[in-house]
């Protein structure tokens, strides 16, 4: 009876050892599986911010040029609303700086930004088909220093001047614009082209001299353009395509008349002017 009392021990033992060992053995497993959970959390962790720190390097440059220069050439129509003149562009040219300011910080989807350009220089000249040259009577030299010989004082030789009929503006523009990045999501070069379209209001100062026949008239004055454009870009350069359509009232001197020319000009007439503008541009972006 003894000796099997002790067997009964002996084996209760070994199976309290057995199961004390695997309840072990599945603690420490528990451990080691709680570690690499960690683990991996830490480094799926560690991947996602170094994808977000090169996905924002690259938006940063593709969205980091903002300010822009454009030269282009113009093709020009004038009309004179009271005459019923017109004039076609024999050549021009026009000259513009700006900046665009992002209204958000962030692309929509990565792929398109909305903004409000500021083109704080806009210039403009159109060089005109028609006209006959300036012919201006200047005062002669007896004129200014008197004759002796002859009381009535007249007037030299006519200067002819082959101005004919050009236009020239300067404004400044404000509106917004649209840049949208089509090709992002291709990548290999293809996510810094862009595609963009603006609308700006340009209030300008416009001067306009005009030959007809043997008339000369100076006509400035104020006149608010409106400008619409589109254009595709990759990276420092773009090329585009604006229409620019605007028109005003302009004070008017007779640059023929003697007396405008000895006594100063006299803007006593207004001359109402339209003015509509095809301008083909490249733009480098900065």
């Amino acid at each position: 009876m003894k000796k099997l009392l002790l067997t009964f021990i002996a084996v209760a033992g070994i199976f309290v050892a057995v199961a004390a060992q695997e309840t072990t053995s599945a603690s420490a497993n528990d451990s080691l599986k709680q570690r690499l959970d960690s683990l991996e959390n830490s480094l799926n962790s560690l991947h996602a911010k170094e994808e977000k720190r090169t996905e924002d390097e690259k938006l940063e440059k593709i969205w980091r040029r903002k300010k822009y220069t454009v030269i282009g050439f113009v093709n020009q129509t004038l009309e004179n609303k009271d005459s019923e003149s017109k004039y076609k562009s024999k050549f021009g040219v026009t000259l513009q700086k700006g900046k665009t300011f992002s209204l958000h910080k962030k692309p929509i989807a990565k792929m398109v930004k909305i903004g409000l350009d500021w083109t704080f220089v806009d210039l403009n000249f159109a060089k005109y088909k028609d006209g006959n040259g300036i012919s201006i009577n200047l005062p002669s030299e007896d004129d200014f220093y008197g004759n002796d010989d002859d009381d009535d004082y007249g007037y030299g030789d006519a200067v002819d001047l082959d101005l004919g009929v050009m236009q020239l503006e300067y404004g400044m523009g404000f509106g917004p614009s649209v840049q949208v990045t089509p090709f992002y999501y291709l990548g290999k070069g293809l996510e810094h082209i862009k595609a963009y379209t603006y609308f700006h209001v340009t209030p300008s100062y416009s001067l306009i001299i005009e030959t007809t026949d043997d008339e000369t008239n100076l006509n400035h004055g104020y006149c608010t353009f409106f400008n619409f454009g589109i254009g595709l870009s990759y990276k420092v350069i773009s090329l585009g395509f604006e229409h620019r359509w605007g028109e005003g009232k302009y004070n008017m001197a007779d640059l023929s008349d003697e007396e405008t020319i000895t006594s100063g000009f006299k803007f006593d007439d207004k001359q109402k002017f339209s003015t509509k503008s095809s301008r083909f541009f490249v733009r480098f972006n900065f």
